[in-house]
């Protein structure tokens, strides 16, 4: 946590949207950071990406607008998905059928993950088919890198073989 991961997500999206292209943006984080950042209420956004998972409302319901881009917002209640999807089978799809419901209305969908390495990260990188991670440049920034490397081994072993990692980002550069 802490590395710009929501920062880079944000402007690399509105970057592309200024460009020409349609962007989706996703907060698959329950602490809803995009969607805050992105102008929105995350306590009054309603449906979510929450309901999405759980399977309440389709994802092309919960898509709103955020100016220059498309928005799948989250709140809080995103981490009761992380519970729930533990006891589902194939629950490292979820998300990728999810955006497979609105993927031909985007040229890009930039996912922005949860600090943690749980089931809602997986589902992200499940979903993904690159990766690019970003750095803080300071030493203990490349533990975690490391821990993260460990788990896209693992999603390219179980659920997504085809994943690739886009490149490194060096991110709060002094």
């Amino acid at each position: 946590g802490g590395v710009a991961k929501t920062t880079t997500t944000q402007t690399l999206g509105l970057a592309l949207a200024d460009l020409g292209a349609r962007v989706l943006l996703v907060d698959l984080d329950p602490q809803a950071c995009l969607t805050f950042a992105l102008g929105l209420d995350p306590d009054t956004c309603a449906p979510t990406l929450h309901d999405v998972m759980l399977g309440r409302v389709k994802t092309a319901d919960a898509v709103c607008d955020a100016g220059r881009v498309q928005l799948l917002p989250a709140n809080i209640d995103l981490a009761g998905s992380e519970v729930h999807l533990l006891t589902r089978t194939g629950r490292e799809h979820v998300l990728a059928r999810a955006l497979d419901q609105v993927r031909a209305a985007s040229d890009v969908i930039l996912i922005d993950c949860p600090p943690s390495l749980g089931v809602l990260t997986v589902n992200g990188l499940t979903a993904a088919d690159e990766v690019l991670i970003p750095l803080q440049c300071e030493t203990l920034g490349h533990r975690g890198v490391a821990q993260l490397l460990d788990t896209i081994d693992d999603v390219r072993e179980y659920t997504n073989p085809n994943l690739r990692v886009r490149g490194v980002i060096a991110t709060m550069f002094d």
